[in-house]
């Protein structure tokens, strides 16, 4: 979807899982797309219908084009980072658990066989013991 819309590309959304409903909101919220059925419902005339309606209509074209656009000039990577990271310094480390059962068990990221420490060691990369 974002691929088609940063092309400028008017978009159908027919959501099959998680977040395909939300985004199809923003596609069709902007005007430079629409939403059709979940994909267990979907009928052959209701996708043709869509996809005919976003190719002919002007002002979705033209909406996809702006979007488009503007989804070209945003500087997404170094954006996303700095978010990522003012969102991890907002909470508190070490993480609490608020399980008052649960107690840290730090011995099982010692390295010691069967656990899953290697997995984060540079020097064994992610290489598997147990394969």
């Amino acid at each position: 979807m974002a691929v088609g819309l940063r092309s400028g590309c008017p978009t159908v959304v027919c959501p099959f899982f998680f977040d395909q409903d939300y985004f199809g909101g923003l596609v069709s919220g902007q005007n430079c797309g629409t939403v059709v059925s979940p994909a267990k419902d979907l009928t052959v005339a209701e996708l043709s219908a869509a996809i005919a309606h976003v190719r002919s209509d002007p002002t979705i074209r033209v909406n996809a084009k702006r979007v488009g656009a503007a989804m070209k000039a945003e500087d997404g990577v170094p954006r996303t980072i700095a978010f990522i990271e003012r969102a991890a310094q907002s909470f508190p480390y070490p993480w609490t658990i608020k399980d008052p059962a649960y107690t840290r068990d730090e011995k099982q990221w010692s390295g010691t066989e069967g656990d899953f420490a290697h997995f984060f060691d540079a020097s064994k990369g992610l290489a598997s013991k147990k394969r």
